[in-house]
């Protein structure tokens, strides 16, 4: 399976001086985390299920294109 840090590549794409709330920041880090150490497949779909809120988190404190590239981020890791 490919080893993407989604947490790197959505906190890259942020404009310059804009950061993730706290909460948000860390439970992205985690989800980023786990999906790194995702095996499966259905590993992931599990951890997205378990977290199908950050992406409305990212959205609202960063915009679609974030939200959009964690999405895209995500699928490349099932391929």
């Amino acid at each position: 399976m490919k080893q993407i840090n989604v947490y790197e590549r959505v906190v890259d794409s942020l404009p310059e001086g804009k950061k993730f709330p706290v909460s948000v920041d860390r439970d992205l880090r985690n989800v980023s985390e786990a999906l790194l150490r995702a095996d499966t497949i259905n590993d992931i779909e599990d951890i997205m299920e378990n977290n199908r809120l950050l992406r409305n988190r990212i959205k609202t404190h960063a915009g679609v294109s974030a939200a959009e590239l964690f999405d895209k981020c995500v699928e490349e890791l099932k391929k």
